[in-house]
């Protein structure tokens, strides 16, 4: 016996399927801010010579094509015997007008960290991030010394990665503590030591 296709049938079909589609969509706000990820196009480091000079330094990597990979990284050069005071800031340019995404690491600095590694150089340091209201390491500010007898080979850089904790707390430090959390940005600045 042929199967038959009433028009009853076709009529609810799309009903059925609008109410599949409607029934997955989660249009409820996250409770806490903190678990999001933050969209970063643009990185700027800024480092200043202690001492006399009061140089500073600007590099920037960023987001060259609007795809969301940073792509576009400056070379960071440093002076041998030079101690720096240095600064990193986030920004979104995908906003109009571009939204700095420094403020918001500021305001949740519980579920974030900045971490500073340079590979490839020797007598290069990164020391005394700033701390977040728990006391932890936040990395929004740092000092940076370069020794007198500092080398670099070619491929050496400064690695600048933010982590974010999604199960941090402003009263619970436990998982920035205990937890490798995930990355926010990741960006190897080229690195060169003059004399």
């Amino acid at each position: 016996m042929p199967y038959v296709i009433r028009t009853s049938h076709i009529l609810l079909l799309p009903l059925l399927v609008a109410g599949v589609l409607l029934a997955g969509c989660d249009t409820t706000e996250p409770e806490d801010d903190a678990g999001e990820g933050e969209l970063i196009t643009r990185v700027v480091l800024s480092l200043t010579e202690a001492g006399a000079s009061t140089r500073t330094i600007t590099v920037t990597a960023e987001d060259s094509n609007g795809d969301t990979v940073i792509d576009n990284i400056q070379t960071l050069t440093l002076t041998a015997g030079q101690t720096y005071t240095g600064s990193v800031a986030l920004y979104n340019d995908l906003e109009d007008p571009p939204e700095n995404i420094t403020e918001e690491v500021e305001e949740e600095d519980y579920a974030h960290q900045f971490q500073y590694t340079v590979t490839g150089a020797t007598g290069v340091t990164v020391s005394d991030r700033d701390l977040d209201r728990n006391n932890l390491p936040l990395g929004l500010t740092f000092t940076l010394t370069v020794a007198g007898d500092a080398t670099a080979s070619g491929g050496a850089a400064l690695r600048v990665v933010l982590r974010h904790y999604d199960e941090a707390a402003p009263d619970n430090p436990t998982p920035k503590q205990n937890d490798a959390g995930e990355t926010d940005v990741q960006v190897d600045f080229p690195l060169v030591i003059t004399d």
